[in-house]
């Protein structure tokens, strides 16, 4: 501060201030680039339009991946999932029903059948494997203190659509892999959310042809009453439409694509899950002191539809594979025949 009171302006950060409105701005990585593409062509094209694109993405998308890639870290694995491990492995037992049910599922998977194919290597793979955690209601028998009581209300636990995608080589490679999956469906679920705004757009267009139509034949002294009516109405759907557009300008959409990205939990989360079954897969009850039971921890992955998948990344033998896969596309030939 100068000694009449006054502030005096440093100038070199005047220059400074100048100079940073000429700076280019920095390179976008090409991941952060494709990932920003991949996510415009999902959404809506038009978003490449948006006066800040991509570059008012740049930063969140790269947040995204980083959280994508953290939750692809924290999923379990790799889990060998066999027919040896179906009987030594109490996880890969209670995912299963039976053995056989792991070769039905290598044998029907297309992402394991086009795996196999394009890849020459005879090493082991690994894969996201993704199934719904279900329980059964049922009577049974249970050892209550040295009483065998039966018809006790139990819990079954099981799992079922059994689903692999995401195959590499490597657990690196296919968490790489999934990491990518995981930002698209961020984009995709964001996507639906842009695909009901414009129904719920195209609906009120519709809405308001017909109001007019209507109004329009009822315009006469002996209809004023209802011509008002339909009046309020036009004039709410105006608003409702008027309303619908702006939010789907190519600048609002990427300012909201890009809130999505900056906090994407809602749209993709991991969350622990910690279950006791018994070797029977009958849930134990918390206060229950069973010796027998295994205790079971998994994560359940969660979209924004709200459906929830319990997620293990698996190792799979290649030999496994291919014997399922020859053995389902035998049992599909007889069928077709």
């Amino acid at each position: 501060m100068a000694a009449s009171g006054r502030y005096t302006l440093d100038p070199m950060s005047l220059f400074d201030s100048i100079s940073s409105l000429f700076t280019p701005a920095r390179e976008l990585s090409p991941q952060v680039r494709a990932a920003i593409d991949n996510a415009a062509q999902l959404v809506d094209p038009m978003l490449r339009a948006a006066a800040g694109y991509p570059r008012d993405l740049a930063g969140p998308a790269a947040r995204a991946l980083e959280y994508c890639a953290g939750l692809a870290q924290s999923i379990p694995g790799p889990v060998e999932i066999g027919r040896r491990t179906f009987a030594t492995d109490p996880l890969v037992h209670a995912l299963f029903g039976r053995a056989e049910d792991i070769g039905e599922m290598l044998g029907r998977s297309h992402a394991v059948r086009d795996y196999l194919e394009d890849s020459a290597t005879e090493a082991d793979f690994h894969a996201l494997l993704g199934m719904r955690r279900k329980e059964k209601h049922q009577f049974g028998m249970a050892l209550q203190g040295d009483v065998v009581r039966s018809e006790v209300p139990q819990t079954l636990l099981y799992f079922g659509d059994h689903t692999l995608s995401d195959p590499a080589g490597g657990a690196e490679a296919a968490r790489e892999r999934l990491q990518g999956s995981m930002f698209r469906g961020l984009a995709q679920s964001f996507a639906l959310h842009v695909h009901t705004l414009q129904q719920e757009r195209d609906q009120s267009l519709r809405d308001r042809a017909m109001e007019r139509a209507i109004a329009a034949r009822q315009h006469d002294a002996r209809s004023e009453i209802h011509h008002a009516a339909h009046s309020r109405r036009l004039r709410h759907l105006d608003d409702a439409l008027s309303k619908g557009a702006a939010s789907l300008t190519p600048e609002r959409l990427l300012d909201q694509l890009a809130a999505c990205f900056d906090d994407p939990s809602p749209f993709l989360r991991l969350d622990q899950v910690e279950v006791a079954v018994d070797p029977m897969g009958v849930v134990a009850e918390r206060s229950a002191d069973d010796s027998s039971a295994q205790r079971l921890r998994f994560m359940e992955m969660t979209s924004r539809d709200r459906r929830q998948w319990v997620v293990v990344l698996a190792r799979i033998d290649r030999e496994e594979a291919l014997e399922a896969v020859r053995s389902f596309e035998q049992a599909t030939r007889y069928i077709v025949i």
